[in-house]
């Protein structure tokens, strides 16, 4: 106990109160000052779990009604997401053991609260699609959509980069924000890669499906989610195209443009103009000295073949439900 009154207003502290019940000053103000500016340093250093364990540390002194408990529980729950996994496992039981009921609590919430932004976005999303495609393709579509932002959030925490969960804006898809770069162009070529090939995998099993029902919904689903992806495959702003081109050399760039060509020549699919002559037009663009990724390469040219058919297959198929 740092003293048996209040520093600021001089009335009797008990042994177990954390802030002064005449005033509210908190009772460990010099502790919790001490803790604050060595967790700065652990996170200034990249040292999230240790900067982590100290901010669990502080809650202890910290009333659980005060607004800076709060604070400090949204900010280990926005933080513990981008911590590896068996280092968060072992975080939360240490955590729950020493935070108690209401602590425990009030954690949870903190992580559950992340999750409003993302549910309530789709459920806008869905909305703004039933009225144009009704309400079952649209509910298919925003799952579609759902599935390829978390091939790229699944692949951002397996590298330890800390990003929120998917944000959806009705008519134009979702993105999920970067909260800090991906370490090298290579890490976030697989990030960036990571979406479509979670979306391919979306289409292919309503491909799938349509073989079992025959029900031409889960056709229209695939090729609408087939042509999202190939979309993001085009090389430029932040497209997840892009990201990956940025790994490639220049003879890697031409087999990514090589394969585009032949998906619009196989196919006669004229949105994949797009990517093709964005593709084409990197092919100028400076690459690092010995720069190069063979599997961000084969990755995107499997891509564009596997969902090149898959629109193909549903090109005559009305998204009208």
């Amino acid at each position: 106990m740092p003293g048996d009154v209040c520093k600021r207003c001089g009335t009797a502290l008990g042994s177990a109160q954390r802030d002064c019940p005449s005033c509210h000053a908190l009772v460990h103000a010099d502790r919790l000052k001490e803790l604050a500016a060595r967790a700065s340093e652990e996170q200034a250093a990249g040292h999230a779990a240790a900067a982590l364990a100290i901010w669990h540390e502080m809650l202890e002194l910290l009333p659980p009604s005060s607004r800076q408990h709060a604070q400090l529980v949204a900010r280990i729950a926005a933080a513990e997401p981008s911590l590896p996994a068996r280092e968060r496992v072992a975080r939360d039981g240490r955590a729950l053991g020493r935070l108690g009921a209401g602590g425990a609590i009030a954690l949870a919430l903190g992580k559950l609260k992340a999750f409003v932004p993302m549910i309530a976005t789709m459920a806008l999303s869905i909305a703004a699609y039933w009225t144009a495609y009704g309400w079952w393709f649209a509910l298919g579509l925003v799952v579609s959509i759902w599935i390829h932002e978390m091939g790229h959030v699944i692949e951002l925490r397996r590298h330890g980069v800390a990003a929120s969960l998917p944000m959806f804006v009705p008519g134009l898809g979702a993105f999920v924000r970067l909260r800090q770069p991906a370490p090298e162009p290579r890490i976030d070529a697989r990030i960036g890669l990571a979406g479509p090939i979670a979306g391919a995998l979306a289409a292919a099993a309503c491909v799938g499906a349509h073989a079992v029902t025959d029900d031409r919904l889960w056709l229209g689903l695939a090729h609408t989610g087939a042509l999202i992806n190939l979309f993001n495959l085009t090389p430029l702003w932040t497209l997840d195209g892009s990201r990956a081109f940025r790994a490639m050399s220049t003879l890697e760039r031409a087999a990514c443009a090589l394969a585009l060509g032949i998906a619009v020549l196989a196919t006669g699919n004229t949105m994949l103009w797009l990517p093709l002559i964005a593709a084409a037009a990197r092919l100028f663009g400076k690459s690092e000295p010995g720069q190069r990724d063979l599997l961000a390469t084969a990755t995107y040219v499997a891509l564009v073949a596997g969902l090149a058919a898959i629109t193909a297959l549903g090109a005559s198929t009305s998204v009208r439900s």
